[in-house]
């Protein structure tokens, strides 16, 4: 994703931040004013250091007032949108693809061989819905794309929750006929969701009630 940068001087620095109390207060209002733009802080550095969240935490102990510079680098939430959304319909796909071989392999009876397998497809769902989590909050949907959201995520935690059950039980003949039925219908229904929503792009992407700009008051 494609990323514009803005350095500030100590100057702008000190006149818009210098009042916080310290770094991590002033990070957090760039942020704030980025989103109601419509975008999103990618990277900082803060005299002349690259930070990571981590750092961030640890800056949280450092006054502004220290502050010499700041270089920001963003991008365009719409685009993080539109490009999140057509990344998961292809990991979607590409896992539904790769659960019916591993259920093949299971009703093999090659059971160790694939016990690596079955574990990545359960990181894989939880993954999926972290995502989809933070995908819906930047979203607004009409009523009948909200009902199919609810409907593809209620089914796609219960055959989660069913896989891994019999994962637990060593189950493998019905996590086999899970995977191939119940698990590949879940994951249809978020790729035709996800279709639907991409045909709306960029329409249904929330958008900001207000505007700020950095250097500026929100």
């Amino acid at each position: 994703m494609k990323m514009e940068f803005l350095t500030m001087s100590p100057q702008e620095v000190q006149g818009e931040y210098g009042s916080y109390e310290n770094v991590g207060e002033f990070i957090h209002k760039i942020e704030t004013q980025l989103k109601v733009s419509g975008r999103l802080l990618c990277a900082i550095e803060v005299n002349g250091l690259k930070l990571s969240e981590s750092d961030e935490q640890k800056f949280s102990s450092i006054r502004a007032a220290e502050v010499k510079s700041v270089r920001i680098g963003t991008s365009d939430i719409e685009q993080i949108i539109i490009s999140t959304l057509v990344s998961m319909h292809d990991y979607i796909g590409n896992l539904k693809n790769y659960s019916l071989d591993v259920a093949n392999e299971l009703r093999g009876g090659d059971d160790e061989h694939v016990r690596g397998a079955v574990t990545t497809i359960i990181d894989s769902s939880e993954w999926i819905v972290e995502t989809l989590k933070h995908l819906r909050l930047n979203l607004t949907l009409g009523d009948e794309l909200a009902l199919a959201w609810l409907e593809a995520e209620s089914d796609f935690l219960l055959v989660s929750q069913e896989l891994f059950e019999a994962f637990k039980k060593s189950d493998f003949v019905r996590y086999a006929d899970a995977l191939e039925y119940d698990w590949t219908n879940a994951l249809d229904k978020w790729l035709n969701l996800l279709s639907a929503l991409d045909s709306q792009m960029p329409g249904v992407i929330r958008v900001p009630d207000n505007s700020a700009q950095i250097g500026s008051e929100s």
